[in-house]
């Protein structure tokens, strides 16, 4: 029997949500228009295809705000704030120095997180530059492993 793998995190419409509350724009008054929402899931579909979103596995195919996002609970924040940055220009606003902050946090988390991460190995001959002295044990040149 096959596995379908059901998408979890928070739903389309929480991250617009969520982009519109870091802009300062609550919902408790008149809600969200349809229109607010599509253009929303628009953007976050168009942001998801690029780098780093694009290692976290949303299903964008054919997003539709009720559907879940499938991205874990733990990027959410670095997700709504990115998409926040990119709706605030089409509302009038921009992102507070905290929200700024905080977006610039969980993102570079984000692209550690994302990000390969490369070893490099030096052969023996390969010198270590003028800084290292031999008086520290050093030698002039890398060692296996360095």
């Amino acid at each position: 029997m096959t596995d379908i793998p059901i998408p979890a995190g928070p739903t389309n419409k929480e991250l617009v949500d969520l982009a519109y509350l870091a802009l300062g724009m609550t919902d408790t008054m008149f809600g969200r228009t349809e229109e607010e929402y599509a253009s929303g899931v628009g953007l976050l579909r168009a942001m998801m295809g690029e780098w780093p979103f694009d290692q976290l596995g949303y299903d964008y195919t054919t997003p539709r705000p009720s559907e879940r996002s499938g991205i874990e609970q733990k990027w959410t924040q670095a997700v709504s704030l990115s998409l926040a940055e990119r709706i605030a220009p089409a509302v009038g606003k921009a992102l507070s120095p905290q929200s700024a902050s905080a977006k610039a946090r969980s993102y570079s988390t984000l692209c550690a997180a994302v990000g390969n991460k490369s070893t490099v190995t030096y052969p023996n001959n390969t010198p270590a530059g003028a800084g290292q002295g031999r008086s520290l044990g050093f030698g002039a040149f890398f060692r296996d492993g360095d």
